[in-house]
């Protein structure tokens, strides 16, 4: 019975219990300020990507489904990239409003770049029926595996001949 009340009455936390607890909490909050700090870019570079990837999905998706030619039109320059059918009108933008075209200069992919690509003029063509991979001439299928677009030197999206499977690879 004494055990009983001695933990009934027993009323809070100790002064050392909670300065530790405080202590702990402290740290593990200044840890976390500093790495998400440092991986802003890798975020932004891995989101970059994966936008990437899943637009040229779509682009391949269209292609299938509507059975008309769909580009993709790489503007290293601008950084930016566009989706167009093959005589050049550009998709509408999915999202609403407006052509479908990515700027990486955006506020959400500051810091992003296309640095490079496999293809010689920056054109990638999806044809029916099956959605696969192109070159510009939209006659002369991709031979190998093609980087259609590099970010910051850093991370690549990359295609797949034949199949036209797109996947993300780091550099």
């Amino acid at each position: 019975m004494t055990n009983f009340r001695r933990l009934f009455n027993q009323r809070g936390f100790s002064l050392v219990e909670l300065i530790v607890t405080i202590v702990i909490i402290g740290i593990l909050a200044s840890v976390a300020v500093v790495n998400f700090g440092s991986n802003d870019i890798t975020t932004k570079l891995a989101a970059a990507a994966k936008k990437a990837r899943s637009d040229l999905q779509y682009a391949q998706d269209m292609a299938i489904s509507s059975a008309n030619a769909v580009k993709v039109v790489l503007e290293q320059q601008n950084n930016q990239y566009a989706l167009q059918w093959e005589d050049g009108t550009p998709l509408p933008n999915i999202m609403g409003g407006g052509n479908f075209v990515v700027s990486f200069n955006s506020a959400n992919f500051s810091g992003v770049s296309i640095t490079d690509t496999d293809l010689p003029d920056g054109i990638l063509v999806f044809r029916p029926p099956y959605g696969s991979p192109y070159y510009s001439d939209g006659v002369t299928e991709l031979e190998s595996v093609k980087r259609v677009l590099v970010l910051n030197d850093q991370k690549s999206v990359k295609i797949t001949p034949s199949t036209g499977r797109i996947f993300i690879d780091d550099e």
